[in-house]
């Protein structure tokens, strides 16, 4: 699943540091670019514990797929 340019939100950061937009994607990782550094998580487990879609029906869309 493509989610290049989504915006995201860090779970445990504060605005404006703690929203960022998926700038690279591999089948294993995403890298997020906040505003003032560029952080790796692991794909899709990051969004288990450190990320949410800032955009609600993306993030509907996206566990929807994630779910069985």
């Amino acid at each position: 699943m493509k989610i290049l340019n989504q915006t995201v939100i860090h779970k445990t950061l504060v605005k404006p540091k703690g929203e960022g937009v998926i700038i690279g994607q591999d089948e294993n990782s995403i890298i997020v670019k906040f505003e003032k550094e560029e952080t790796t998580f692991p794909f899709p487990l990051s969004f288990e514990k450190f990320l949410k879609f800032k955009n609600v029906d993306f993030f509907i869309f996206f566990f929807n797929c994630f779910q069985n």
